[in-house]
């Protein structure tokens, strides 16, 4: 019984701890990514639009991700020049 509490006392710590890693790897990996876009790196502004365009780590701004991948696009990044298309209707243009 004793080995049993253990194992399941250990797993939760575990989980947290794993859990709370996660979290801060992803806000740190959020801030490099603006960092690097900030100076240029298309595939980071990319990556970064991804996330603010699901809301995944961050809170979902539509206008932020199609700025983004206008930038990416601009730098080069032609995934991203896919994916700004996407934010508007067909045969519509931004202003």
């Amino acid at each position: 019984m004793d080995r049993i509490l253990f194992c399941v006392i250990f797993t939760a710590l575990i989980a947290s701890y794993v859990s709370n890693a996660d979290a801060e790897e992803v806000s740190h990996s959020i801030s490099y990514m603006t960092v690097k876009c900030e100076t240029n790196d298309a595939f980071a502004c990319h990556m970064l639009a991804g996330h603010y365009a699901a809301g995944r780590e961050v809170e979902k701004d539509y206008e932020k991700a199609l700025a983004l991948s206008i930038k990416a696009c601009n730098l080069k990044q032609y995934e991203a020049c896919h994916n700004a298309g996407l934010f508007f209707p067909k045969g519509m243009a931004p202003q």
